[in-house]
């Protein structure tokens, strides 16, 4: 073999050798990366409830710490990064509330920074390439779904409901237009004054209401929802359809803190008395229908041109 021959086998050989090695470094960087993430996706936040901010202020920060730690593959570091930020910036709000208050998920996630983060994390999943995402997914490290940022795995974060079925009640969030959300708590009472006031037990359809059951299977009512590893914390209620449904009555003040609601239908109904004045505390509806009814008075000045 004369020396020219030599010198490219042995450039060919050295090549090889080179590759043999960088895909070696490289599947070495994925298991050590997927074998990480995979214990982080075990570690949970503060229990559910009477948790300080304090308290959570330290399990995001530990996540944090272990998170810059890491050495993620090429494949899948601008998504870490993009959670990294995520969690700096929702820990940043969390050290601002006073530390020995109980935590409330709702007010922190619901901050436009968070919720633009939020879309940027999903922007950079979905730029993965499929592999990765697929090796990822199969690790457990993005939590119960591949496609979106999840609320449990690498962060344990709030998130919207964003699995709901289509013909349910439970809608997912719109970060554009997204109402601050309350925990049940605060709509409920009126959902349940609307009913008392509106003969409920005789409505043509009182499917699940009055009962435990999340308000957007509650029937003619659609809401977001906010889960927290798998527990419902909010319960946004966007949507009253009623028409038709046989409601008579007056219609209760305590529509008003219906804060969240964008869409209110009530026509051909028996409703009477005066359209309440509180109506027009609602800041966030968009269509209001209620004809065909017996309402009497005039239209409230609150409501301005909304009607």
């Amino acid at each position: 073999m004369n020396s020219r021959w030599a010198s490219l086998l042995l450039g060919l050989l050295l090549l090889a050798s080179l590759t043999a090695c960088s895909d070696s470094q490289e599947d070495g960087a994925w298991d050590e990366y997927l074998s990480w993430c995979s214990e982080a996706s075990l570690e949970e936040p503060p229990g559910d409830e009477d948790q300080t901010y304090g308290e959570v202020s330290t399990f995001y920060a530990e996540g944090i710490e272990r998170m810059k730690a890491a050495s993620p593959p090429a494949e899948v570091a601008d998504w870490h990064s993009k959670y990294v930020e995520l969690l700096e910036a929702m820990k940043a709000l969390i050290d601002a509330e006073p530390q020995d208050e109980i935590f409330n998920p709702i007010d922190i996630f619901f901050d436009s920074e968070v919720v633009s983060l939020f879309e940027e994390v999903g922007e950079a999943l979905n730029d993965m390439p499929e592999d990765a995402r697929e090796r990822l997914a199969a690790a457990g490290c993005l939590g119960d779904d591949a496609s979106e940022p999840t609320g449990e795995g690498l962060s344990a974060t709030p998130q919207p409901d964003s699995t709901a079925p289509a013909d349910s009640g439970r809608t997912s969030t719109d970060s554009a237009s997204m109402p601050k959300c309350e925990p049940r708590s605060s709509y409920e009472p009126a959902l349940v004054a609307l009913y008392n006031a509106t003969d409920g037990p005789n409505w043509k359809d009182n499917t699940n209401w009055l009962t435990d059951a999340p308000l957007g299977d509650w029937a003619g009512v659609s809401a977001n929802t906010i889960t927290v590893n798998g527990r419902v914390v909010g319960e946004c209620v966007t949507q009253l359809r009623l028409n038709g449904n046989r409601l008579k009555g007056e219609l209760p003040a305590d529509l008003g803190s219906l804060h969240s609601l964008a869409e209110l239908y009530l026509s051909n109904n028996q409703l009477s008395g005066e359209i309440p004045a509180e109506l027009g505390s609602l800041l966030n509806l968009q269509r209001l229908d209620l004809s065909d009814n017996q309402l009497s008075g005039e239209i409230p000045a609150e409501l301005g041109g909304l009607l």
